[in-house]
Parts: structure tokens; sequence; C-alpha cells
């Protein structure tokens, strides 16, 4: 997903040189925009899914799970 959104970023960076160098129409900068925009949303969504994915997990074992107590334990 990574890869896909700096393409997108690169298309978008060569959709606006080539604008202000009058080869260029805004339309192409627009849509190479959206696409940027949606790689963004894209990455939001599969983080936000993961976060939730990781709240289930806790949930299924029980749940009472602290990130800083683990780390405390496996420091001893």
């Amino acid at each position: 997903q990574r890869d896909a959104q700096a393409s997108a970023e690169g298309a978008y960076e060569i959709a606006v040189q080539r604008y202000k160098a009058g080869l260029g129409t805004y339309s192409n900068v627009l849509t190479a925009e959206s696409s940027v925009l949606a790689q963004r949303r894209l990455g939001v969504d599969l983080a936000a899914r993961a976060l939730d994915t990781q709240v289930q997990l806790i949930r299924a074992v029980g749940g009472g799970y602290r990130p800083d107590a683990t780390a405390a334990v496996a420091a001893r």
C-alpha cells in the first residue's frame, strides 16, 4: 500500500510539473490528486482495521492486556 501511495504521489508531482510547463491539463492534476487522496484514505482504513483486529484479539484472550506491563515483564 505504501508503494501504491508513493506511486500516486509521484504521478501527482509529474502532473503538476506538466501543467506548470503547459504540457498537461489541470484536469490531469485533479485526477492525480484524487488518486493520492484515495491511497491515503486506504492507508488510514488499513491502520484502523489493524487496530480493530488487535482489540478483538485482546478481548478474545481475556482482555486486560497492557503493552507497558508486558514490556516490563519481558525486561526482567
